[in-house]
């Protein structure tokens, strides 16, 4: 099951500018940065180096204001479920926040190291924790770590005795710069801050994270990748031949009709477009129907879990549409905060599927066929499905002025050029009272598995070169079935 929701979390050591790397892949739209709002709130003033040279800095006055408001940048993006990349979240208060993210957001955490590759070539051969144990045992002491290193300091075996006129501190930085040529030295300086950073960095908990971690070239690879569709499954009952799939529209709360639908179904593979709660009356029994059978099911994420979300997890009221009677019945049912969490945080933002000879791409609410277009380029031009907000799914794109529900996506897809080699399937939108639409070849363009009333529970069949259309009135044995090919 696919997801956009992913939090690109940056590990990089001072002065690496790996900001300027990502400007040059085009990703600096997706990215919230710490030292970005340092400098916006930070005085610019001119200082010295540790080599006497002067430098632009910026004053350390509004550091609290900066992290407040880099931490509220990148919640209102997590909580909006837009894929994100950030820089400066590796410190105390950045992994703290990290550490505390709500599951409910359902957000895949992925570490990208671009310091491991600077630091791989050279570990070896010098001892970093030697000469950390060295300056703790200079401070211990009480003596100056310069006169320390002049007697007792040893790089990789060789004794440097250095005159206290050069400095030892200097001789350790050319050290370093004949390791790492004109990078960490460099992009660090200070007398102790090369020593510091890779000490923060060595120590950082990623492990006790469980937290995917990505090299810098899995993670351009990743963003990079066009938009794939999955080859369909295969069951043991159907030999060679595809599973069938079942694609069910917005349930709103009929437990009765779904439970129906899914034991009549035993073999297919099961897709749900999302909008299980709100408007129906056995909102609590879909959740344990959904919950019970969830392994043999695709979930994917509609705005009415966003706003049960919002409303039970988040503390936000009643927000996005989600109805005070089924946070009633939730809460009456004795269904905890982590309950929905765990349930919530496992959908899927969107499912793409080649079955047979077609490409059918589900969605909670239908996707622009140009995006769609641009996520399929090989040659990537900034927009990337990876990327994309969740909005996109979910809501639906809508121009200014307007809503999602004024526009009439199925048609869309039906007279898009760039986009005649797929399938769009998708609930939540319905205003046109569309079912199956076919572009000007004849072929399926889109199905719309939603109404514009919620007086009926939509379900698609498609086996072989066939599907059914199921148009079943909510709570009664009352069904249309509309028949096809692909």
């Amino acid at each position: 099951m696919e997801t956009t929701r992913v939090l690109y979390v940056i590990v990089d050591l001072p002065g690496q500018e790996v900001s300027k790397t990502l400007a040059d892949h085009g990703l600096t739209d997706y990215c919230v940065s710490a030292a970005a709002f340092r400098t916006a709130t930070g005085a610019p003033q001119l200082e010295l180096d540790g080599e006497g040279k002067v430098k632009l800095a910026y004053s350390k006055a509004g550091a609290k204001s900066a992290r407040e408001m880099f931490e509220k940048a990148l919640m209102l993006r997590l909580e909006a479920g837009d894929p994100t990349v950030v820089l400066g979240a590796t410190g105390k208060h950045g992994l703290k926040l990290l550490r505390q993210l709500n599951p409910a957001l359902g957000y895949q955490i992925r570490l990208v190291d671009f310091a491991a590759p600077l630091l791989a070539a050279n570990r070896e051969q010098l001892e970093w924790q030697t000469l950390r144990d060295a300056m703790k045992e200079a401070e211990k002491e009480g003596v100056p770590i310069r006169e320390w290193l002049e007697d007792r300091m040893t790089v990789n075996g060789s004794d440097y005795h250095v005159q206290a006129s050069q400095g030892a501190i200097k001789l350790l930085k050319r050290r370093l710069d004949k390791r790492f040529p004109g990078t960490i030295s460099k992009v660090i300086g200070g007398e102790t801050a090369i020593l510091d950073a890779l000490d923060r960095y060595d120590n950082a908990p990623w492990a006790d994270q469980e937290w995917e971690a990505l090299t810098p070239e899995q993670f351009f690879a990743e963003v990079d990748e066009p938009l794939r569709f999955q080859r369909a499954r295969t069951d043991s009952d159907f030999g060679t031949n595809d599973q069938p799939l079942l694609i069910i529209g917005d349930v709103h709360g009929d437990a009765d009709d779904l439970a129906e639908i899914l034991a009549a179904h035993p073999h297919s593979d099961i897709t749900l477009l999302g909008d299980y709660f709100d408007r129906g009356p056995q909102n609590v029994a879909v959740f344990k129907l959904l919950t019970s059978q969830i392994n043999r099911l695709r979930l994917l994420c509609g705005n009415h879990e966003l706003a049960l979300r919002k409303a039970l997890v988040e503390g936000r009221g009643m927000t996005g549409g989600i109805e005070q009677e089924t946070v009633t019945q939730f809460a009456e049912a004795g269904i905890t905060t982590e309950e929905v969490q765990a349930f919530i945080g496992g959908l899927g933002t969107y499912h793409a599927v080649k079955y047979r000879m077609r490409k059918l791409l589900m969605s909670h609410a239908g996707v622009e066929p140009g995006l769609v277009a641009e996520w399929s380029a090989k040659s990537v031009t900034g927009l990337r499905i990876a990327l994309a907000p969740t909005e996109v799914f979910v809501y639906g794109a809508k121009a200014p002025g307007t809503t999602a529900y004024d526009r009439d996506i199925d048609m869309a897809w039906t007279q898009s050029e760039e986009i005649d080699w797929a399938v769009s399937i998708h609930g939540h939108r319905n205003q046109f009272d569309h079912t199956v639409l076919s572009n000007a070849d004849r072929e399926v363009a889109a199905v719309n598995l939603a109404d514009s009333n919620t007086t009926t529970i939509r379900y698609l069949e498609i086996e072989g070169k066939g599907y059914a259309l199921h148009i079943r009135k909510r709570f009664s044995d009352q069904e249309v079935v509309m028949r096809g090919q692909f």
